[in-house]
């Protein structure tokens, strides 16, 4: 990372250069913004950089420079957009070299005091305020940078980059890290590199951020093979059955009439038995503290003023969780928590 004094001393040899030419100094600035891109820890150099051209202008070059940047942001949506229809049309390949092109060209900022993130969904900027309680520090990423890295792991993984793959989902975990979708993608990627408690306590660490009840449905299939592999049927049925309470699918329903005949019970309807073995194995029931707590997060009111899209879809998750018994069971669990 370059020094404070480095950094000036780069911005003055870039002002000695300048001319009185908007074009010709545009195309020198976006020449050293590319260098220091290209070197390693020099963001810092490159936010600087931008920031310094941005406050040199004056008059008609500034608006000129804002039409420019417009035009760029306009190109990174579509070259963004190119990359998803890839993925679409299994193009894995294709997509991973647009995506890096774009991680590669992204100013990831630094600014002390301050972290900087990417959250996907509205929701998950609430997560991560009521459970860190850092609200006045969050800075939010214009571009969806962690969405960027979560596709990107993907593609690796389909083309059986693994080691690629859990390198990319970490950093979209870094910028979108109450994600349970990027979470859940890295306990796949865990469990193809053959790293089964890894993958079993990433779907643990996913699962608290866990909201809506395809969420669930997944997480507890996963955590109910785990334990059917290691023979704790009874813990595994309690999971299998709450995934096929959330939504019975050809995966985890048949799973859960095999494991329900080594136990010779069924406990369909019995959210308390099921709470009480999952306790023994520590496993989370229902939703966690973090997403009940969320609600009461004076934050979630101001997020969902935002946009009406944004109201709707914070009305339906918290009615899907309060008019479901086994989420109303949770929400005591968790206000006793």
């Amino acid at each position: 990372m370059y020094t404070k004094e480095d950094i000036q001393q780069i911005l003055n040899e870039i002002e000695m250069h300048l001319t009185d030419n908007f074009e010709e100094n545009f195309k020198y600035i976006m020449s050293k913004i590319k260098y220091y891109r290209e070197q390693e820890d020099a963001q810092n150099v490159v936010v600087a950089i931008y920031d310094f051209f941005k406050g040199y202008l004056s008059g008609e070059d500034v608006e000129k420079f804002k039409e420019l940047i417009k035009q760029g942001v306009k190109k990174r949506r579509s070259d963004h957009q190119l990359a998803v229809d890839h993925i679409k049309n299994k193009k894995f390949k294709e997509a991973s070299l647009v995506l890096e092109h774009l991680i590669k060209t992204f100013p990831f900022k630094r600014s002390e005091g301050k972290e900087w993130y990417a959250f996907a969904k509205p929701f998950e900027l609430v997560l991560f305020a009521t459970k860190y309680e850092q609200t006045k520090l969050i800075q939010q990423y214009e571009e969806p940078v962690s969405i960027y890295f979560y596709q990107l792991a993907y593609c690796k993984m389909m083309e059986k980059d693994f080691e690629g793959a859990l390198e990319a989902i970490n950093r979209a975990c870094q910028y979108d890290p109450t994600s349970f979708e990027m979470i859940f993608l890295k306990a796949g990627i865990y469990d193809e590199l053959k790293e089964p408690l890894l993958a079993h306590n990433a779907v643990r660490e996913a699962l608290e951020y866990a909201y809506l009840k395809e969420d669930f449905m997944k997480a507890y299939y996963l955590l109910g093979l785990y334990f059917a592999k290691r023979n704790d049927d009874l813990v595994a049925l309690a999971c299998l059955t709450l995934s096929t309470h959330f939504r019975s699918t050809k995966f985890n329903e048949p799973l859960k009439q095999i494991v329900s005949k080594k136990c010779i019970i069924s406990l369909d309807n019995e959210p308390d038995k099921i709470n009480e073995i999952l306790m023994t194995e520590n496993v989370q029931f229902g939703p966690s503290a973090t997403v009940m707590s969320a609600f009461d997060n004076q934050f979630f009111e101001k997020v969902q003023s935002f946009k009406k899209e944004i109201k709707d879809e914070f009305t339906k998750i918290k009615e899907d969780i309060f008019n479901d018994e086994y989420f109303m069971l949770s929400a005591s669990v968790s206000q006793i928590q």
